[in-house]
């Protein structure tokens, strides 16, 4: 099964993970109780590596709302304790295609570069259904061919998944996020500036509501804070 964002990766070769479960046992086979060492993407390539081949896969995806504790330990989260991830992540290989998957409009274009742990070039979409939240795909290539207010087609090429250090400085994934219709005039208001892929536990209840879970642009169904299916299903074409 492919889906309208990621055209190139089948579902049928992937498999779903928590890789700060992996970050775990990572880094206890190694004894690294010290600097640690997934904070350099080579390393973190390296557990994926290992990861999707224990798995016999070729991509994996997931982690919403997963405790990253261990996984980044040592990132500015440590300031806050805010580890909880507000979206999931797609790893695949760099150069990865990215596309439009429905109609939207470009709402706003980031790029932090090679900064440590940042969103390298991002992209936020507002989708012409007005049902749906807003979208924020992170860690992408150059979108100098894009400007705020240009509008995408269903299936338009985005960008691909962005190579380290250009996507700020994190092995090769896409991150995907959604931003509730009612929260986004907060984050319109600083420019996007103050949005992060990350919060903190004992703020769940909102985060839920302001961030919810994007799994159903893989699966193919669109559903509600519940969790319940709603709408009609995305549009998906299977192969082998």
């Amino acid at each position: 099964m492919f889906t309208k964002l990621l055209p190139t990766l089948d579902l049928n070769r992937a498999a779903r993970v928590d890789l700060d479960s992996a970050a775990q046992e990572w880094l206890r086979a190694r004894d690294a109780r010290g600097v640690n060492p997934l904070l350099h993407p080579e390393e973190t390539q390296a557990m994926i590596d290992w990861l999707h081949s224990s798995l016999s896969v070729e991509w994996s995806f997931g982690g919403y709302l997963e405790d990253r504790s261990h996984f980044l330990r040592g990132t500015y989260l440590d300031q806050t304790g805010g580890y909880t991830h507000l979206g999931i992540d797609i790893n695949a290989p760099a150069g990865t295609v990215v596309a439009a998957p429905y109609d939207a409009i470009v709402e706003d274009l980031f790029d932090d570069g090679d900064e440590p742990h940042g969103w390298g070039p991002r992209l936020i979409l507002r989708p012409f259904d007005v049902e749906l939240p807003q979208l924020i795909l992170g860690h992408l290539t150059s979108l100098s061919s894009f400007k705020v207010g240009d509008k995408v087609r269903v299936g338009d090429e985005l960008a691909f998944i962005a190579p380290a250090p250009r996507n700020g400085y994190w092995f090769p994934h896409l991150h995907i996020q959604q931003i509730a219709r009612p929260a986004v005039s907060a984050h319109r208001e600083d420019g996007y500036l103050s949005l992060d892929g990350y919060g903190h536990a004992r703020d769940l209840p909102t985060l839920v509501k302001t961030y919810p879970d994007p799994m159903w642009l893989l699966v193919g169904a669109r559903r509600d804070s519940a969790g319940l299916e709603r709408g009609s299903p995305v549009e998906v074409t299977c192969g082998t």
